[in-house]
């Protein structure tokens, strides 16, 4: 059995360590990981921050365009781990608010706000979930609540209604659900294409449920399913 091991590359955008200042030049989280692979180090997956506009020039959050994000996520990919984005967020107001810099980070397409955001989620979930390589994307900031990492990063707002994005998000989720229904032919046999995932796949005769199965769909294959007649078919 392998003890699990973590590896820290946080920090290095900008110059730190969990202990401070680095004292020396640091690898770039890519070359973090190669390094560790090149040492033997065992692993089992790669968690990606990607949190934009916010913090102004050289902070790490400054806005990058699509193509930019999704050659990130192949370059990650090629490690051949599976990729966990573990925290995520952009902003819907294109204004700073306290300590926290908004406009020196710069926008996507025009300056942020709720339409803006929910394109730009709609763009970025639909990239992630296309690559194989992905397997979670976690948005970190749910609300506008007060001690919001990113300014006005929330899929709500502060009284907790819902924003554009929200709505966008949860109808991108939706159809990312494979739902059918037919009749097989004189063979007894139906075919349909879907997302993989889990499945419950209900079969009913002459209006009554004679099997119900549960498949779980992991990889790019046909899959036949076998159910034999009973004895007065």
């Amino acid at each position: 059995m392998i003890n699990p091991t973590i590896v820290w590359g946080e920090y290095a955008a900008w110059g730190l360590t969990a202990e401070g200042p680095a004292k020396r030049k640091l690898l770039t989280p890519f070359q973090f990981l190669k390094e560790v692979e090149k040492r033997g180090i065992q692993y089992e997956a790669i968690g990606l921050q990607l949190y934009m506009g916010s913090g102004g020039t050289g902070s790490g959050f400054t806005v990058r365009d699509m193509f930019t994000i999704a050659t990130l996520l192949n370059k990650y990919a090629q490690l051949g781990k599976s990729i966990h984005i573990t925290e995520l967020g952009v902003p819907s107001k294109f204004e700073d608010v306290g300590d926290k810099i908004v406009m020196e980070a710069g926008y996507w397409h025009r300056p942020w706000n709720e339409e803006i955001q929910a394109d730009w989620v709609e763009q970025f979930y639909t990239i992630a979930f296309g690559n194989p390589s992905v397997e979670s994307i976690s948005w970190f900031d749910l609300a506008d609540y007060t001690q919001v990492f990113i300014p006005w990063g929330g899929l709500l707002n502060e009284d907790m209604t819902p924003k554009q994005s929200y709505y966008r998000l949860k109808n991108l989720l939706e159809s990312w659900i494979t739902h059918t229904k037919g009749i097989t032919n004189s063979q007894g046999k139906y075919n349909f294409r879907g997302f993989k995932g889990p499945y419950k796949i209900t079969v009913e005769k002459e209006g009554k449920i004679v099997a119900v199965l549960y498949l779980n769909v992991e990889t790019d294959v046909k899959k036949i399913i076998m159910i034999q007649p009973d004895s007065g078919a």
